[in-house]
């Protein structure tokens, strides 16, 4: 909820695939949205810091 919160970024808890220490996110998309959604994730998680 955090990256979808702050970052406006979506995904999905790993719980569902196996991996609850993980999220899995859909790649369904241009590489401009992914490379937008990777500098979104990792600006939002830089702020937990």
């Amino acid at each position: 909820m955090y990256l979808l919160e702050v970052g406006h970024v979506a995904t999905v808890g790993g719980d569902a695939f196996g991996s609850p220490e993980c999220f899995r996110m859909s790649y369904a998309t241009s590489d401009e949205n992914i490379v937008e959604a990777m500098k979104r994730i990792k600006e939002t998680l830089a702020r937990l810091k």
